[in-house]
């Protein structure tokens, strides 16, 4: 909630909660129990218009109404408000009350019918409906978001899988207790039953007054705007708003005065919110208001509980209410020019200006208002400084803007006039939108530009389209334009010309952009993320801290707020510097503090009265200089303190102690209130912070969390916000808040899935050449089957069976073939073309790119990789992607591309090729619909042509592809800004618990709503002198207490976009630098400990004072050099680089190159030696000539990036150097002071002094200073360090360098190796002991049989490479082969001659395989022949169509091998030829009908519907248009007219003069009955020729028809209200179904309602599509555990087919996250069922096989039939939206199959076991069965006979039970006997005998029919014998087993 005196209020009210009562308080007894409450004031801005109606319907009676607008009395009985005609429980699905008439808080209308949304389960009537009115009933009740509710649809409502949360007394009262951002995280969501508590039909008095202190409490938390806004809109029309809300406000008499005040301020905050964010809403508001300001002038009357604050309030509203009802009438206003004059007020309000440029923003001709930033002295207040500071930032990131398209716009006007290059903004041409692209926390939009003038451009180093750039895009020439910033940016995908952005604007106005509309983008590098948070943030202040100093600016500073009582501080961690300070949350608690091992010395320091400075101890003690001393003293005692730290003088060790102190002190300010208030650490950079922040986790353990985007340091990995998110996680913290994450977070997923699946296809579209399959339901049948025809003439052509399977023929189509003219036309091209050369690998450095991406990074995550489940949907759909191309245009020159045949050229031919399709691609030529449709072959057409018709196609199937995305976009993006507020209320919960936050100025800014409610009591700025005022303005908590300011404003200043903003208006001023100014007490350090005097002595000019610290004169002299600090003087002259409007001086690169590999020679680490430039451009030079081998670790980067760094040798590269003399902002003081102040022992700087010195008057001052030193010249002097008697070497240019090539002289080495050969390098200052010395002399050793080794002497010898001949002995052939390889080892090369089994000769070298490559001709099961090479006679697969008639009738257009020669047929490829309800025809496949995806063409004459035909349309609300003088309707738009037709003639007159032929109130026809006579009397129906015949014009085709003969046609079969007609009317002449007329609006109305409800029924209802899907879900993860081993075939064979396997499951289950219709996953439902009977029949399969042991043969067969299921399970898992009658009966038929052939190996397992043998005749029909089984031939009835009598005979030979007998037989004798199980026994060759009594074998006997040994003795069974538990059961056999087994089929 917004500042002022509603927050005052607010605060008061939560201060006094915990005295007030709000349980129910007992009612005032009246006289009557039903008591008359007449409102007093119920009008909304109008006196005659009431505001509260209710409907008799509604079960209240209706209030009189006079003409004048007069109110009666409103009756309520009781306490609570019942309106019985209401209830919701009760009543839904009735049609509520509709009438004309005036009433209801929502102004005029009729009421509308019952609804119900899922968020709102209010049914039935509504409460504000008005008037009276015809009430109508019907058996249903249409509910939006396409549900419709029957008779026991609320009985599937209650089976959700989420329950909706109950309201009730007890819940409220805990909200009421709880913060105001947990009631937003619990009722800010869809299922929390607020909804239904707002529309409760008991409104119980005490419940709403309850109820609305709760929602008012809730409207006080800014940090979750978006969960706020989700209550908030519930509130407009519900029967809380304008029933309850306005009784107990005129209930407010029968109240105590606090409850009417708690009630009136709750009201008041309620409706000011609701009128900020839902500003529609203001007229369902205006009532209560009204109502609201009657009573309270009541109550001013009799008592005194409305104050003035009150009155303020109600005022405040009431403005607010009156603003907002006239910004609804009054258009913008035109632009404004402003005098810009100090004294002059601003014109409007600044809190109120947008912060995106406007129109008038971006006029040249409209003068911004700007006043200056104050230098010195006072602003008049803070409104007056905060509009100053707004105004000016706000201008400098839309000047460059302006300026920039105001130069674009007169290049274009004045081409020949304009030779300049645009200086503010770059341009690009021919952008257009894409597509939608998910991000983890925002939608962003993929749109593409031109780069065929980009070519140079190296995206990776280039500032262009950096993260964070505002872009404005334009088609018609600026006038109008859309705001958006870079978002992702992939240097790779740039080069292709695609960039993600996020726009500013409304969705929905970007969801109407065109995809061929065509843009001029201008990009400007101004960082609007920044500014946004900043401006937001500066528009947001109510109270500034420090007013005194920052606005009036006072320099007398007090002490803090915390210290005015006189606490005393601990110095003693200041004195021990060792001792680490830790924190103890639990201590804390209890008022304790941590012990510390401090020493004796610093025991003076435990208790200092810091106000007293004389009490503090001693500057050396504290490890202090004297300046650093008294800083820290001020920071310590001043609540604003300014510390200025010249180079090198350990500012941020002061401002370390600073933290230290007030950390191991916190007890004093953090501690002293109930909430917890932890120190801010701001820095400008992220790198300033990671250095800050280093320095204080050494010293403090505690909560420290990090804030923002890229780390530098990774140890500082664990104190980042996401780490401390992480950790929180894992302890279980937050549970509200992760449960409503991860609500939001399925929902992101899922619709993830569903965008990105379709989002690829589309960039498939724009950039790649798709497949003629994938654009087959865009074209016209005749098309599309013109391609089948031909994919099957090759086929044909190639026998099917050599050529590999045809992919596409759209490549060939298009001319882009192997053999194509396009193709030989530009490689011909490209050969003229350089090759591409081969770079080493060079340096990496961190450019101004990279430094500004890592600094505009805000979120933590945003530059994070998605998480694996991001990842895996774009993976997942990637996949799907490459499905729909035929030629990857895309990756068509990158080296790992897989080319299609006749694509293996050159990679830069491939690149020439790439632009040159694209080109085509991208051309908007393309056919219109009646061109495409005059195309009768495609064949037959000219390249040209084709590709105009392919344009055509891609652009229907874009159009197509974004309709099914618009709706989903949109619910993405609310996911998205809901889970970010959960994200950002978890964030701040977890820094409230913090002690130091630590973040980046802009971070601060994006994050002001959380640090308000945070609070910190102490802020620390470092960089504070670098940083616009502001971003610090803006970083300021509202009851900061102490604001320490640590900088220095000589080195580096704050750096606006705009020059003349910066200088003229004193924007360069930072708070630090004017707060000086001002005259604010400011300590500057003054002892630098960095630089040596040689350098220290460059800062004199700049800072007098600066002394050198005693450590500094001890620093080691610059090896190998003679100076330790030189300045190189040339005259080389600069380049310019206009792509990155830098410099660069080739010249100076080599120079310092060569001298940076010189000191690396001299023994100094790379990381000792840092490379500087002044340019950006200087630094990519530099970056070319540093090879990654030589240089990696030596550091080059812009001055700017190095501030508040140091290094040991700095090496300055200045650039500058032309004949204009310009130096550009090298003549700036602060970049010279930073770039001469950061080396510590060596600084040597290169430049052109000559031009410097003339132009800047500090260089020279410097330049005569260094001369006189010697330390300035033309020529560098080396010292060679082993020779340091000679004189130096003088380099005068980069190639003198090669006088020292090896780091010393040019003197020779000679030193004698371990090897005995000598050192030939010149001398070297390094490795003297020539350790790391390679000796390249020839090695001297010889092999055992003393050939020489081939190696250099540092070389190990290896094996002898020499090539001698050897016997092989494996096939004795001589062979060279290698000395040191054995024969035995070595593959023979020369040609095999053996004879193979199969006759045919070897044609492979000797020592490899034999492969036979012989053609033979192989015939395949279903009949065909075809020549194979003999090897591949066993995989080989038939390739020709199949040619079969499926069940639908249509031919199968699939292959033998697809169709598993006719088992499992391909699905039906035909197109459909059905008519859908919408009228259009269907363009899917046969079998198939889908939703339909054309665009819907419903209209009305209010607007348009843009969703895709299949989808629901929204209702038009507005009112119906139909009127005459005669009738008029008053019904909505979307409902059937109140009125008749009228059937008076028209009076208006055409334009040709004469009367018009139509009727009252139509549209009139276009023809003139005169003029036009033999159009309109044209005989169609008979009537047309008489004189007076009227006729009706029909918009949709523009005929005329005679309107009796029309309205007969019209009426017939749909005059009924009960026509149950679901496709709409058509012209009689021309069928073009009607959508719009207003005569027949009544039936066409009907009509759509009824197609409403067929697509409603296809897609089904949304409860049961959830519970289906979830059924689903459980039903896959059931499947997925009948997965294991070894259930599966996959778990047979091995691991890899196991892994390949079980992906069929995870297939389907990405299968369910894509379907929407219930019609989809029932499909789905059933393809999972056959997968599960196909386990569930092989799994009992398998676990017979295992039991048994199998022969090779049989193994083999077990293996065969196990492969066998695979095919099955590849084609059931297959993406379908239904299966068709002919895939119900392939499936079918191949379980069967699968159970024939399971069965079939089970009886042969067991008559081989048995020992049986199969007749001669049952033998033959057994092996024709087992063939046609296992060859998988189509099932007729007759085999499906012929097997089970095959079956049944096998049966007879070996009986199930395995004894000879019957069952029935076997069940006889067992029974006879009367054994109890376990009795029967076999001998050792089968034959069942039994041991009665105990069943134990006690005596042997023989076998009466083999006389074999049986029995046994001491009750030990013979080892040969064994149970016989076939016949009783005792145990199971194999036999049993079979007898389990048995499947019917």
């Amino acid at each position: 909630m917004s500042g002022g005196p509603l927050r005052k209020l607010m605060e008061r009210l939560n201060i006094e909660e915990g005295l007030n009562d709000d349980r129910p308080q007992p009612r005032r007894r009246d006289n009557n129990h039903a008591r008359d409450v007449r409102p007093r004031n119920l009008q909304m801005g109008n006196p005659t218009r009431r505001n509260v109606m209710l409907s008799e319907e509604a079960g209240i009676r209706e209030p009189n109404v006079n003409r004048r607008g007069s109110t009666n009395d409103i009756r309520f009985t009781g306490q609570d408000l019942e309106l019985p005609g209401v209830n919701l429980d009760e009543n839904r699905g009735h049609q509520g009350a509709r009438g004309r008439g005036r009433g209801g808080a929502g102004g005029r209308g009729r009421g509308g019918r019952g609804r119900h949304q899922q968020q709102n389960p209010v049914v039935g009537n509504e409460v504000n409906n008005r008037g009276r009115g015809n009430q109508r009933h019907n058996n249903h009740n249409t509910a939006r978001g396409g549900r419709r509710y029957q008779s026991g649809d609320r009985n599937k409502s209650r089976e959700r899988e989420r329950e909706i949360d109950v309201l009730n007394w007890r819940r409220l009262q805990e909200y009421k207790r709880k913060d105001p951002s947990e009631i937003l995280v619990s009722l800010g969501h869809d299922y929390s039953g607020l909804q239904e508590l707002l529309n409760s039909t008991r409104q119980d008095p005490n419940i709403v007054t309850l109820l609305l202190s709760v929602i008012a409490k809730a409207c006080t938390c800014e940090s979750m705007p978006q969960n706020l806004n989700n209550i908030l809109v519930k509130l407009p029309r519900s029967v809380f708003l304008s029933v309850g809300l306005p009784c107990i406000i005129l209930r407010l008499q029968d109240q105590d005065e606090t409850r009417q005040r708690n009630i009136i301020i709750d009201t008041l905050v309620t409706l000011k919110e609701l009128l900020i964010r839902v500003p529609g809403s203001y007229a369902d508001q205006s009532g209560v208001l009204a109502t609201l300001r009657k009573e309270v002038d009541s109550l001013r009357e009799t008592s005194d509980v409305i104050d003035n604050d009150i009155m303020m309030c109600l005022d405040e509203v009431s403005d607010l209410e009156a603003s907002k009802h006239k910004k609804m009438r009054d258009v913008l206003s035109h632009g404004r020019t402003h005098r810009v004059d100090e004294e002059s007020h601003p014109p409007d309000e600044y809190r109120e200006m947008s912060l995106l440029p406007t129109l008038d923003d971006l006029n040249p001709n409209v003068q911004p208002f700007l006043r200056k930033n104050k230098k010195t002295g006072r602003y008049d207040d803070v409104n007056h400084y905060l509009d100053v500071q707004f105004r000016l930032l706000r201008e400098d990131f839309i000047q460059p803007l302006r300026n920039g398209i105001a130069e674009y716009q007169k290049i274009i006007d004045e081409p020949k006039k304009s030779r300049n290059r645009l200086q503010d903004i770059r341009v690009y041409k021919d952008v257009s939108v894409i597509r939608s692209v998910c991000s983890k926390t925002d939608l962003l939009h993929r749109i593409q530009f031109d780069v065929s003038s980009l070519q140079r451009v190296k995206w990776e180093m280039s500032k262009r389209l950096i993260y964070g750039s505002l872009i404005c895009l334009s088609s018609d020439n600026f006038q109008t334009f859309y705001i958006a910033t870079v978002s992702d940016r992939d240097p790779k995908l740039l080069k292709d010309g695609y960039i993600d952005v996020k726009f500013e604007q409304n969705l929905e106005e970007i969801n109407a952009i065109d995809t061929d509309q065509r843009f001029v983008m201008v990009e400007t590098t101004a960082y609007y993320e920044a500014y946004k948070h900043v401006l937001r943030g500066l528009q947001n202040i109510t109270k500034l801290p420090f007013e005194k100093y920052i606005v009036q600016c006072q320099n007398v500073v007090n002490v803090p707020k915390y210290l005015t009582i006189g606490r005393k501080f601990d110095l003693r961690p200041l004195i021990d510097d060792d001792i680490q300070l830790r924190e103890d949350t639990n201590l804390r608690i209890q008022g304790r503090t941590d012990r510390y091992n401090f020493s004796r010395k610093s025991m003076c320091a435990e208790k200092v009265n810091v106000v007293d400075l004389q009490s503090w101890p001693s500057h050396e003690m504290l490890n202090l200089d004297e300046s650093q001393f008294r800083a820290l003293q001020t920071a310590l005692t001043k609540e604003f303190s300014v510390i200025q730290g010249p180079p090198g003088t350990g500012k941020t060790y002061v401002g370390l102690k600073i933290v230290k102190a007030l950390l191991h002190n916190s007890k004093h300010w953090d501690e002293i209130d109930s909430a917890r208030r932890p120190m801010l650490i701001v820095c400008y950079t992220n790198h300033a912070l990671d250095q800050f922040l280093s320095g204080i986790v050494e010293f403090y353990k505690g909560s420290v969390i990090r804030v923002g985007g890229r780390i530098s340091d990774s140890n500082l990995e664990k104190y980042s916000l996401r780490s401390w998110k992480k950790k929180a996680r894992e302890e279980g913290r937050y549970k509200n808040l992760a449960r409503l994450g991860f609500i939001h977070g399925d929902k992101l997923r899922s619709l993830h899935q569903r965008i990105e699946s379709v989002s690829q296809r589309i960039d498939a579209a724009e950039g790649d050449i798709l497949t003629e399959d994938t654009l087959q339901h865009v074209m016209s049948h005749r098309h599309s089957d013109q391609f089948e025809i031909v994919r099957n003439e090759i086929m044909v052509k190639n026998m099917g069976y050599q050529a590999p399977q045809i992919s596409s023929l759209m490549v060939e189509w298009l001319g882009l073939g192997a053999s194509s003219q396009f193709v030989f036309d530009v490689i011909d091209e490209a050969k003229n073309e350089n090759p591409e050369d081969q770079v080493e690998e060079v340096i990496e450095v961190q450019g101004d790119y990279d430094v500004a991406r890592n600094n505009r990074i805000l979120f933590e995550d945003a530059d994070e990789a998605r998480d694996n489940s991001f990842e895996r949907v774009i993976q997942d759909s990637l996949q799907l992607k490459k499905t729909c191309i035929a030629l990857d245009i895309s990756n068509l020159d990158k080296d790992d591309f897989q080319s299609h045949d006749g694509f293996q050229i050159p990679k830069v031919q491939r690149k020439k090729l790439k632009r040159k399709i694209r080109q085509k691609i991208k051309s908007k030529s393309k056919m219109t619909v009646k061109e495409a449709e005059n195309v009768n072959d495609i064949w037959n057409i000219d390249f040209d042509s084709r590709w105009r018709l392919y344009r055509y196609w891609v652009s229907r199937f874009r159009e197509q592809l974004r309709a099914d995305i618009i709706d989903k976009s949109q619910a993405y993006k609310v996911e998205c800004t809901a889970q970010r507020e959960v994200m950002l209320e978890k964030e701040k919960s977890i820094m409230s618990e913090a002690s130091v936050i630590a973040m980046t100025t802009t971070g601060a800014a994006r994050y002001q709503a959380i640090l308000q409610d945070i609070n910190p009591r102490i802020i620390v700025v470092e960089e504070a002198a670098e940083v616009l005022e502001g971003h610090v303005i803006t970083t300021l908590a509202k009851d900061c207490e102490q604001l320490i300011l640590i900088g220095d404003h000589k080195q580096l200043r704050p750096n606006p976009n705009v020059y003349k903003l910066a200088t003229q208006y004193n924007l360069q001023i930072s708070l630090f630098e004017r707060m000086l100014t001002n005259g604010v007490h400011c300590d500057c350090l003054q002892l630098q400990h960095r630089m040596r005097p040689e350098i220290s002595k460059l800062m004199k000019p700049i800072y007098p004072e600066l002394r050198d610290h005693s450590s500094v004169h001890g620093l080691e002299h610059v090896k190998g050099v003679e100076k330790n600090i030189f300045f190189i003087n040339h005259n080389h002259k600069e380049e310019r680089d206009e792509e990155n409007k830098s410099h660069s001086n080739i010249y100076e690169a080599q120079f310092v190159v060569a001298l940076a590999d010189y000191l690396t020679k001299q023994g100094y680490s790379r990381q000792q030696i840092t490379i500087l430039t002044t340019y950006s451009g200087q630094m990519f030079q530099l970056r070319k000539l540093m090879p990654k081998t030589r240089f990696e670790g030596i550091r080059v980067t812009p001055v700017d990036n190095f501030q508040g760094e140091e290094n040991d040798i700095i090496i300055l590269s200045l650039v500058r150097s032309n004949d204009e003399n310009k130096i550009g902002f090298l003549k700036i003081e602060n970049r010279i002071c930073v770039a001469l102040s950061r080396a510590k022992k060596g600084l040597y700087v290169i430049g052109n002094f000559d031009i410097l010195q003339s132009e800047s008057s500090l260089w020279k001052e410097m330049t005569i200073m260094l001369k006189k030193s010697g330390e300035i010249g033309e020529r560098l002097i080396l010292k060679c360090q082993n020779h340091p008697e000679d004189p130096g070497i003088e380099i005068g240019k980069p190639g003198d360098f090669q006088k020292a090539p090896a780091g010393g002289c040019q003197k020779l080495c000679n030193a004698r190796l371990d090897c005995g050969h000598s050192c030939v390098m010149s001398c070297h200052p390094l490795d003297l002991e020539h350790e790391e010395y390679q000796c390249h002399k020839p090695c001297p050793k010889t092999c055992s049989s003393n050939h020489p080794c081939k190696r250099k002497c540092y070389q190990d010898c290896g094996d002898c490479t020499t090539r001698v001949t050897k016997l092989i002995p494996r096939c004795g052939h001589f062979e060279k082969v290698s000395c040191h390889m054995k024969p035995e080892d070595h593959k023979c090369t020369q040609t095999c001659m053996q004879v193979l089994p199969c006759g045919h000769l070897c044609g492979n070298q000797c020592g490899f395989r034999h492969q036979c490559k012989k053609m033979i001709t192989k015939t395949w099961p279903c009949g065909h022949k075809g020549e194979v090479k003999c090897e591949e006679k066993d995989s080989a697969i038939c390739r020709l169509r199949c040619d079969k008639i499926l069940a639908c009738g249509h031919q199968c257009r699939g292959t033998c091998s697809t169709c598993l020669s006719g088992r499992l047929h391909e699905s039906c490829k035909e197109h459909c030829t059905k008519t859908l309800v919408c009228a259009h025809n269907c363009q899917s496949y046969c079998s198939d009908c889908p939703p339909c995806v054309m665009k819907c063409r419903n209209k009305c004459p209010h607007s348009k519907c843009t969703k895709s035909c299949g989808e629901l349309c929204k209702p038009c609300k507005e009112p119906c248009t139909w009127a005459c003088e005669h009738h008029q309707c008053t019904m909505l738009c979307s409902e059937p007219c109140n009125r008749p037709r009228c059937d008076s003639p028209c009076k208006k007159f055409l334009k040709c003069g004469h009367p018009c032929i139509g009727l009252c109130g139509e549209p009139c026809p276009r023809y003139c009955r005169r003029c036009n006579a033999d159009v309109v009397t044209d005989i169609f129906f008979g009537t047309e020729d008489e004189p007076d015949a009227r006729f009706v014009e029909l918009k949709d085709c523009k005929h005329i028809v005679e309107y009796n003969s029309l309205d007969a046609w019209i009426d017939q079969d749909t005059s009924s209200d009960k026509a149950s007609f679901v496709q709409l009317k058509c012209c009689p002449r021309c069928k073009t179904p009607i959508r719009r007329s207003v005569r027949y609006g009544t039936i066409i109305n009907r009509l759509l309602q009824n197609i409403d409800q067929v697509k409603e029924k296809y897609i089904g209802n949304r409860a049961d599509i959830e519970l289906r899907r979830n059924q689903i879900k459980r039903d896959l993860r059931k499947a997925t555990l009948k997965c294991q081993p070894p259930k599966f075939p996959f778990m047979v064979s091995n691991e890899n087919n196991r892994r390949n396997r079980v992906k069929a499951i995870d297939e389907l289950g990405r299968h369910l996250d894509i379907c929407v219709s219930e019609k989809e996953l029932i499909t789905l439902q059933n393809q999972l069922n056959f997968l599960v009977k196909a386990a569930d029949r092989y799994s009992k399969f398998n676990d017979f096989v295992k039991s048994e042991t199998l022969g090779r043969l049989r193994n083999d067969e077990f293996k065969e039939i196990e492969l066998g299921l695979q095919p099955f399970i590849d084609w059931i898992t297959v993406k379908r939206s239904s299966l068709s009658e002919q895939e119900i009966k392939d499936v079918q038929n191949e379980l069967i199959r699968h159970n024939l052939l399971y069965k079939l190996f089970i009886n042969e397992l067991t008559i081989e076991k048995r020992g049986l043998q199969i007749p001669s005749n049952t033998k033959s029909q057994l092996e024709k069965c087992k063939l046609f089984i296992e060859t998988g031939l189509t099932f007729t009835q007759k085999n499906k006979d012929d097997l089970e009598n095959t079956m049944k005979m096998l049966e007879q030979i070996s009986p199930p039970s395995g004894l000879g007998i019957t069952d029935d037989e076997r069940v006889m004798i067992v029974s006879a006997m009367q054994l109890s199980k376990g009795h029967w026994y076999k001998c050792k060759n089968g034959h069942v005998y039994a041991i009665g009594e105990c069943g134990g074998a006690t005596v042997e006997g023989k076998c009466p029919e083999c006389q074999t040994s049986i029995g046994g003795s001491g009750y030990r069974l013979r080892d040969d014998n064994a149970l016989a538990s076939e016949m009783d059961g005792a145990r199971y056999s194999e036999q049993a087993f079979l007898r389990n087994y048995h499947l019917d089929f």
